[in-house]
């Protein structure tokens, strides 16, 4: 009989433990998928809410008292309002990013985890050894977010693009804590954040040792010191630049490829004065890259934007390193982006029933039919793209079209000038980054238009279309045997172009002149 009554006394306190394990039970499994336990975290509370349970069950059968009871509904109660209160507390963590202030200068870093975290956590990487330089990561994963500081990171985004020369697979997430939460799951390599966002992300428990638990590969400065916006003497020196253009059908912008559009660019920053020299694309020139066979200009470019430069270099004794290229389909949305342009047209002509009128790239079309009058005319993007591309319907064909790459390479570089001169930051330096790939700096490039002390002066441009004999001749890349249609420049137009570059580059001011030669030009329809 006094079993029996011991087992009465024990059903009050095992029914209410009962209710305090399944109630533990139902709150882990909700709580392990809260995000503001770490993997860690999680560990601990599952052990926690164990060991606490296996206590009173053991109370509860040894202990036959109301207080043990008590404790129980106590706790009970307690684990319930914790599933309650965790998610307040993970929408509060959440919460502490905001958007950053508007400093002159902001860093953009790209991180890595290092192997101390990879180590503790294998199964999430393929590598436990990450590489600290930044070239390794050209196919890499970035993770970036889609909440605040857009301007900036897209800025980064494209600068980084310009520099691997290839367009980074990006893993967007909604917000800062969904990225970086991101990165610890080992859902993509490189975190891509403003450095003003660590101090809050530091206040959440799981990630207090972000600094120690990851690498910099990359930072990226966005924005200007407003104390000293003077250029050095050494920014304000001349410099030459080779503007391409590919002949691709594809979006993707690369250093490889024939070339469509060829120019030197020589900038005089003291004076103000840019020469524009258009080369056509079919100049028989050196190939460096084939034992300097003779060769179509646009070919060089199949191995390489350097080698493109090199048999530039070699033609007209001078030394091109820098390099501007963008292709159809980014010089339509080059010139979108800034606005659209505006250039005097020398003459009238037309793009209707052209088969140059458009040209289609991953499937979208640019460019299009227009009639183009005499006189100052506004250009969208693809107006422009047709204005630059056209050459069957000019009598002179791709001398023709060179005159017109140099008027709208005029009229984006002033567009260019008036934005920086306004102040504009942002379009200048996320156009050129989104659609050029460079090895120019182009923060620089654009504080050499903001910083001289009459920065809101128009600059002068004197342009040059190079001619030749239009003929045809076999290629060192196509073979000798195959006659292809070539221009075989003039020495007296190399000379020339090699004296006012020189001119441009000792810092001294030229004026335009009759390129020597030009009428004894020939063109061959092809």
């Amino acid at each position: 009989m006094k079993h029996k009554k011991l087992n009465k006394k024990m059903i009050p306190g095992l029914i209410v433990w009962l209710i305090l394990a399944v109630i533990s039970i139902v709150c882990y499994l909700f709580l392990r998928n809260q995000t503001i336990f770490s993997r860690t975290g999680r560990l601990v509370l599952a052990a926690g809410m164990a060991v606490v349970v296996t206590i009173m069950l053991i109370l509860s059968i040894l202990v036959h008292k109301k207080g043990v009871v008590f404790m129980n509904v106590v706790l009970s109660l307690f684990v319930a309002g914790s599933c309650l209160l965790v998610p307040n507390l993970e929408k509060r963590e959440r919460n502490i990013f905001t958007e950053p202030a508007q400093t002159d200068v902001r860093n953009i870093s790209f991180y890595v985890l290092n192997n101390s975290y990879r180590a503790s956590h294998a199964e999430l990487f393929s590598t436990l050894f990450p590489s600290e330089s930044f070239t390794d990561y050209a196919g890499a994963t970035f993770i970036v977010q889609d909440e605040l500081n857009q301007n900036d990171q897209s800025v980064a985004i494209s600068q980084i693009e310009s520099e691997l020369g290839k367009e980074v697979k990006k893993l967007h997430k909604d917000t800062v804590y969904d990225a970086i939460e991101a990165f610890y799951n080992g859902e993509g390599d490189v975190l891509v954040l403003n450095e003003s966002f660590i101090p809050a992300a530091t206040q959440v428990s799981k990630w207090a040792d972000f600094a120690s638990e990851t690498i910099v590969v990359k930072t990226i400065t966005v924005g200007e010191e407003t104390v000293d916006l003077s250029p050095s003497e050494e920014e304000m020196d001349s410099f030459l630049v080779y503007i391409a253009g590919g002949d691709t059908r594809s979006s993707s912008l690369s250093l490889y490829g024939r070339t469509d559009v060829d120019m030197i660019m020589a900038v005089n920053p003291g004076d103000h004065q840019i020469l524009l020299v258009s080369i056509p694309r079919d100049f028989y020139i050196a190939n460096p890259a084939l034992n300097n066979g003779m060769d179509k200009l646009t070919h060089l470019g199949n191995d390489g934007i350097n080698n493109t430069i090199a048999g530039i270099n070699q033609l007209f004794s001078i030394n091109i390193e820098n390099y501007l290229v963008t292709n159809f389909a980014h010089f339509v949305m080059l010139v979108d982006a800034i606005g659209g342009i505006d250039i005097e047209n020398p003459y009238e002509f037309s793009t209707v029933g052209s088969n140059g009128a458009a040209v289609t790239v991953d499937g979208v079309q640019y460019g299009g039919e227009y009639v183009f009058p005499a006189g100052m005319i506004h250009l969208d993007g693809n107006m422009a793209l047709s204005y630059a591309r056209e050459r069957y319907s000019l009598s002179d064909g791709d001398y023709g079209r060179n005159q017109h790459q140099g008027i709208a390479m005029q009229g984006i570089l002033t567009k260019i000038q008036q934005l920086s001169a306004n102040g504009d930051y942002l379009t200048v330096i996320n156009a050129l980054n989104e659609h050029f790939l460079t090895n120019i700096n182009i923060d620089n490039l654009y504080n050499l238009y903001k910083s001289s002390s009459d920065a809101g002066s128009e600059w002068n441009f004197v342009k040059y279309h190079l001619g030749g004999e239009g003929t045809y001749d076999g290629t060192a890349s196509m073979g000798f045997g195959n006659p292809l249609y070539v221009c075989k420049p003039f020495d007296s137009q190399v000379q020339f172009v090699n004296e006012q570059i020189e001119l441009v580059m000792n810092g001294e001011v030229i004026e335009s002149q009759p390129l020597p030669d030009n009428a004894l030009t020939t063109f061959v329809e092809n």
